[in-house]
């Protein structure tokens, strides 16, 4: 990335940035790779910031780079100041039935994110990527192919690209595959963040638990609807795969609560504490945990509706974890509100430089760049 900063003195004049790529067979800078000639970063209300500019480039070869600079202005006076920085990878890794599933699915949960970091003044330079991974697939849904192989590689490739560890964001479900990741490669990230992550299971992903210490013929769905989970409004999209990706994210955080040693300061756990939203639990179901020596489940009364927080809590078993509480359900905490598209005027990134939960990611990260 290329970043510049005009002075305060100069004219609010965009600088006119065309970055060139030698050629394979010598020194001939006939490649373009990169494009700037507008003010295209944003102050922290959300404001197109008329000092910064920022280029991105990819260097495909291991050939020179030539940066040119013009001003737009034949009669621009004034001082700017440049630097040439790798941008840093940020992964994120979105939650059951959601979305991207493949390479080349363009849809997004918390990518919107990606609209936002690599143009906030106040990000360092980045290069925001969205996990493809898919919990209605038998490929996908929290298997060991998934946990050990997939994601693993995925990262692996953002981290040769860009030469540095990558920050990892993940959301609910999302969560125990970033979890896995740095149980098996320890070192090989630089932050990671945990959104509304079950890290001790949830009260949807522990009903496989309950039929089987019950041994109850309840059908799975017979009992979400008794628990008041409307499938024409929550469960519509929700295959038999989802819900066994349910039962196997559940299992797979009972396994976790031997990897205490895997976390440190590095690591920002967000808990929701809103939990009237869009899926109440109800009383049935601290009922069933009583009944069934489930008793984290008295904890849903503290949550966001869907994840106890003292399931979204790691600082208790390592107190260098980072922990923030949001007044959000877990839809909300899945959302960065981000309302940018880059074909639309630039005002509503004013939308995600608003919210606490971006901002506050955005601290965590960025401490001590």
């Amino acid at each position: 990335c290329i970043e510049t900063l005009l002075d305060d003195t100069a004219p609010e004049t965009p600088l006119e940035i065309t970055v060139y790529e030698a050629n394979a067979a010598g020194d001939d800078y006939d490649v373009q790779i990169g494009l700037g000639n507008a003010f295209n970063c944003y102050d922290d209300l959300g404001e197109i910031d008329n000092q910064h500019q920022r280029v991105y480039f990819t260097k495909e070869t291991a050939g020179k780079v030539y940066i040119k600079i013009n001003s737009t202005d034949p009669d621009f006076q004034g001082e700017y100041k440049i630097r040439v920085l790798k941008a840093k990878p940020i992964v994120l890794v979105h939650g059951m039935i959601g979305y991207p599933i493949s390479e080349s699915d363009t849809r997004s949960d918390i990518g919107d994110f990606s609209y936002i970091a690599p143009w906030d003044t106040q990000m360092y330079p980045c290069k925001v990527y969205d996990f493809p991974w898919s919990s209605g697939s038998l490929d996908d849904n929290v298997t060991e192919n998934l946990l050990k192989t997939k994601f693993k590689n995925y990262v692996e490739n953002k981290k040769d690209i860009h030469n540095c560890s990558p920050v990892l964001i993940g959301y609910s479900m999302g969560t125990l595959i970033c979890r896995a990741y740095v149980y098996n490669n320890q070192n090989d990230f630089e932050k990671m963040v945990l959104i509304a992550g079950p890290m001790y299971g949830s009260d949807l992903a522990n009903l496989w638990l309950i039929q089987s210490l019950t041994s109850s013929q309840i059908l799975v769905r017979d009992l979400l609807s008794n628990l008041g989970y409307k499938e024409s409004e929550n469960w519509g999209t929700v295959t038999e795969d989802n819900l066994r990706a349910v039962e196997r994210g559940g299992q797979h955080a009972y396994n976790m609560h031997l990897w205490q040693n895997r976390i440190d300061a590095r690591v920002l756990c967000c808990a929701g504490t809103d939990n009237t939203g869009y899926r109440r639990t109800p009383l049935f179901l601290e009922w069933l945990g009583r009944k069934t020596g489930l008793y984290y489940t008295t904890g849903l009364l503290h949550s966001d509706s869907v994840v106890p927080v003292s399931s979204a809590n790691l600082r208790n078993i390592n107190s260098a974890v980072n922990l923030i509480y949001f007044d959000k359900d877990h839809r909300e905490m899945g959302s960065f509100d981000i309302n940018v598209d880059p074909d639309k005027p630039p005002e509503k990134a004013e939308d995600v430089l608003r919210n606490t939960l971006y901002k506050d990611v955005r601290e965590f990260i960025t401490e001590g760049d």
